[in-house]
């Protein structure tokens, strides 16, 4: 059995498309460098040589398909990563042209600036959030991580902007974050006492 015989046998079942056309030759293309590197190593034997490489290429369809899912993969990571940067750039022109023309329209520009930092000070903690819980998606047990985060980022914002437009005196107004922190304190206190509990049921489980 030839290479291209073994080759079109083996990936019969791939769909009739340029990509596993090219496949099938890249695949052919390596048995026959892989049959020259042993013929150049010493051996003659054919039947040996053909039977090692077919040994060697004996999951050429699995790889195949490794190799669709993997291009797919970076394909949808590139469509994703073109979107965001796609909507950075729209929320920002969104952000400028809410700026302009609400100042032109109040004429309050002393003010209105603060459209532009109240949206980014709330655009980045939205992705420190939405960044958080997608890395601790798979892991329920650290997602009060990313609570621990967002809480103290939406106090610090809220000091900010509330300070700016005063609302909210710069002091003692800072005791805003300090209680921010205090919340983090009792969550992370009540995790632990949760987590003491659980750990306790099962000892006591496993002694019953």
């Amino acid at each position: 059995m030839t290479f291209t015989d073994y080759a079109e046998n083996e990936l019969k079942k791939l769909p009739n498309t340029k990509s596993a056309y090219l496949y099938k030759q890249e695949v052919i293309a390596r048995m026959t460098a892989r049959a020259n590197e042993l013929v150049e190593s010493g051996l003659t034997d054919n039947k040996v040589i053909n039977e090692l490489i077919i040994n060697e290429f004996s999951d050429i369809e699995k790889e195949y398909y490794e190799r669709l899912k993997k291009k797919k993969k970076a394909a949808k990571t590139k469509n994703k990563s073109s979107l965001i940067a796609l909507g950075i750039v729209g929320y920002v022109l969104l952000l400028v042209g809410a700026f302009l023309g609400v100042s032109f329209a109040t004429g309050a520009w002393d003010k209105t600036w603060l459209i532009i930092v109240v949206g980014i000070l709330g655009a980045v903690i939205a992705g420190l959030a939405g960044g958080c819980f997608a890395l601790f998606a798979k892991k329920k047990k650290m997602a009060v991580f990313a609570l621990l985060i967002v809480i103290p980022a939406i106090a610090a914002l809220a000091y900010v902007v509330l300070g700016l437009i005063g609302l909210l005196a710069w002091h003692p107004g800072w005791l805003i974050i300090v209680a921010s922190v205090f919340v983090d304190f009792i969550i992370i206190v009540g995790r632990l006492v949760i987590s003491s509990k659980k750990e306790v049921e099962d000892e006591k489980w496993e002694d019953d």
